[in-house]
């Protein structure tokens, strides 16, 4: 629903005047069909798995597909009528025919009547009757303490400009879930509003946090540092903006009117060379490239996109080039990856393999080698390696149901401290906490000192308000880190 708002930055406007729908991640309403009707992946039946597809067809927008779908369900589950009588609902909704839908929820308001009510708040929204929306959004609250139904009762403030309300439920929600990225957002911008700008920056950057490639929140972090005349920050936020869509001529045209000041901060300093690189300007490249080592001559990543544009012309000479450097950076992930990605013969593809393995260890939430590296595996029909790579790609997508499929076909994982690891976290965001510490506790089995599955086990004991077995899962660590040892210091605190 659309979110108007009043800003002295035409930027501004564009960016938060805009609705859950245009983010690619983002839906018109906070919730999850499959998990308000069901929870658990490990032991669905059938039909959930079938209420599964049909969420991810209604979130693709395929409702032709659905509703051919339905139809054959009411054949194949003749038991399953309220639910399907749901998911009819659902799908009318989403094809904003508000009758056909009301007409499906009224059958499945008895046996599923939180999950209704919610959605009965929603098109109460849509038919612009906000006493409505407030009272079902709150009946199914209390039916039901889900932080999804919360954020949409603070979406319906927000929408009728009720600041102070929305405030409050957003504040709410995100103590309640500390992983709701959207709220913090639509929270940043009240406080922008409200000229709060260090509030609304500390928020922007949590959401960004818990999700990179969260692009509203980059804008919003752009506007700030315009109005605070910051150049360097205002540039860096853009350029981020640009490379999440790929607009690397966006980058050039930007910061090519200021060489002096990107030549001052590596962080503009190495937009700008990738960018001149993907664009082809590989001379302009070679000279900044040449400028920016005097100024940092130990810098690995400017040696990097040096052998890089040396690739263009001297691929041979350019693998030797990148030898050297991993001689003297062997766990630099750029340098990594670029030495492999002109490992391109036969013979040496094997090497190529180890090596971008290497790197997702180091930078295991890199989505692109991750794709690549299972598409490889898949073509060399290495079944167990690529289940095991799409799945951690599909979890950092965030396609649960994909990732959950892929993940629990592995059968023998190289990596079974990280596989048990990406288990718990799926099982953790489908809300599933037994099966997720079982999976962190087999992860801590087979290292002891991977500090992630403390963290995430201590994380899991937080959100469930013990926080003296968080404590105490931290205080278990062998070694000395500091994202425990921070952990462990705001937990003390807290309790």
């Amino acid at each position: 629903m659309a979110r108007r708002l009043v800003s002295f930055l035409l930027l501004f406007l564009f960016f938060f005047a805009c609705s859950k729908k245009e983010e690619n991640k983002e839906k018109e309403f906070s919730d999850e069909i499959p998990d308000l009707i069901y929870g658990d992946d490990s032991s669905r039946t059938p039909f959930e798995d079938f209420e599964a597809d049909i969420k991810y067809l209604i979130d693709k927008n395929e409702l032709k597909t659905v509703f051919i779908r339905l139809q054959d369900a009411q054949k194949i589950y003749p038991l399953e009528k309220t639910r399907i009588a749901f998911l009819y609902g659902v799908a009318y909704l989403s094809q904003n025919d508000l009758i056909k839908a009301k007409e499906f929820f009224k059958q499945s308001e008895n046996d599923l009547k939180p999950e209704t009510m919610v959605y009965y708040g929603h098109i109460a929204r849509k038919e612009g009757d906000f006493k409505k929306a407030e009272k079902f959004y709150q009946d199914a609250y209390t039916m039901v303490q889900k932080t999804d139904i919360l954020s949409n009762l603070g979406d319906l403030y927000y929408e009728h400009k009720m600041t102070a309300q929305a405030k409050e439920v957003y504040l709410k929600t995100i103590k309640l879930n500390p992983e709701a990225y959207f709220d913090r957002y639509l929270l940043a911008n009240i406080y922008f509003q409200e000229g709060n700008l260090a509030e609304s920056e500390k928020l922007l950057k949590e959401s960004l946090e818990i999700n990179k490639r969260f692009k509203k929140a980059y804008v919003g972090l752009y506007a700030i540092y315009e109005k605070k005349k910051n150049k360097a920050e205002s540039y860096y936020y853009q350029c981020r903006v640009f490379f999440l869509d790929q607009e690397y001529d966006k980058v050039v045209n930007l910061l090519k009117k200021d060489e002096t000041l990107v030549l001052k901060d590596m962080r503009l300093l190495k937009f700008y060379l990738v960018s001149l690189i993907r664009e082809g300007m590989n001379e302009k490249a070679s000279k900044i490239v040449e400028s920016a080592l005097k100024k940092y001559p130990d810098e690995p990543d400017l040696k990097m996109y040096e052998g890089t544009i040396l690739s263009v012309n001297s691929p041979e000479k350019a693998k030797v080039f990148f030898q050297e450097l991993l001689k003297k950076h062997p766990e630099n992930f750029n340098i990594l990856v670029s030495y492999a990605d002109l490992l391109t013969t036969e013979a040496e593809s094997e090497e190529a393999v180890k090596i971008y393995e290497k790197a997702l260890l180091l930078e295991p939430e890199n989505t692109s080698y991750r794709s690549k590296l299972a598409e490889i595996y898949r073509k060399n029909n290495q079944m167990d390696k690529e289940f095991y790579h799409r799945g951690v790609l599909y979890l950092y997508q965030e396609q649960l149901d994909q990732a959950m499929e892929s993940l629990v076909r592995v059968k023998n994982p190289d990596y079974p401290v990280w596989y048990h690891f990406y288990l718990g976290k799926l099982y953790s965001e489908k809300k599933n906490y037994e099966e997720a510490l079982k999976n962190y506790e087999k992860s801590i089995q087979e290292d002891k000192t991977f500090f992630k599955s403390y963290l995430e086990l201590a994380y899991i004991y937080i959100e469930n308000g013990d926080k003296k077995k968080a404590l105490k899962i931290l205080s278990d660590y062998p070694g000395v880190n500091e994202e425990i040892k921070e952990l462990k210091l705001f937990i003390e605190k807290k309790i």
